[in-house]
C-alpha cells in the first residue's frame, strides 16, 4: 500500500495539475502536440515502470523475508525509475526544467535495488520506496511555492 500511496503521490500531487494548467495555457497549435507526448508518450514509462514495480511487490508479498530474485530486484528498481523517468521527460517538454530529484531517485533505486541481494525482499521493497518518497517530499518543499502557486489557481 505504501508503494502504490507514493506513486499515487508523484503523480496526482503536483505533477497532473501543472500538466494540465500547461496544456490551457498553450496555444492551438501548440497544444496537440504537446498533449500527444505529455499525455501519450511519456505516460508509457510511467505505465511500464508501474507494471514492473507491482511485479515485484507481488513478489515481496508472496515472501516477504526471502531475498528477491535478481529479476525481481531489477525490475523493483527500475520499476521506480522508469515511472519517473517520464515525469523527466513531461516536466522538461512542458516547463523546460529538469527533475533533479526524480532522476536522483531513479538512480538510487535501481543502485540500492541491485546492490541490496540477499536481504529480504521486504527490507528491499522499504529501502525503494524510502528513496522515491524522500525525493518526492524534498521536491515538495523546493517546489512549496510553486506548488501552491499552480494549485491555487
Amino acid at each position: 500500500f505504501a508503494g502504490v500511496a507514493a506513486l499515487w503521490w508523484a503523480y496526482f500531487d503536483f505533477t497532473a495539475i501543472a500538466a494540465e494548467r500547461s496544456l490551457r495555457r498553450a496555444s492551438a497549435l501548440a497544444r496537440g502536440p504537446l498533449a500527444r507526448e505529455v499525455f501519450t508518450l511519456f505516460h508509457y514509462p510511467m505505465v511500464l515502470g508501474i507494471i514492473l514495480y507491482a511485479v515485484a511487490a507481488k513478489k515481496t508479498l508472496e515472501d516477504p523475508l526471502d531475498p528477491l530474485s535478481e529479476a525481481g530486484r531489477w525490475a523493483l528498481g527500475l520499476g521506480i525509475a522508469v515511472f519517473l523517468s517520464g515525469f523527466v521527460l513531461a516536466r522538461f517538454r512542458v516547463v523546460r526544467r529538469v527533475a533533479w530529484e526524480r532522476i536522483a531517485a531513479g538512480l538510487a533505486a535501481v543502485i540500492a535495488a541491485v546492490l541490496l541481494d540477499g536481504t529480504d525482499a521486504i527490507v528491499t521493497l522499504a529501502v525503494v520506496l524510502g528513496i522515491l518518497v524522500a525525493s518526492i517530499a524534498v521536491e515538495t518543499a523546493r517546489l512549496r511555492e510553486i506548488r501552491a502557486a499552480v494549485k491555487a489557481g
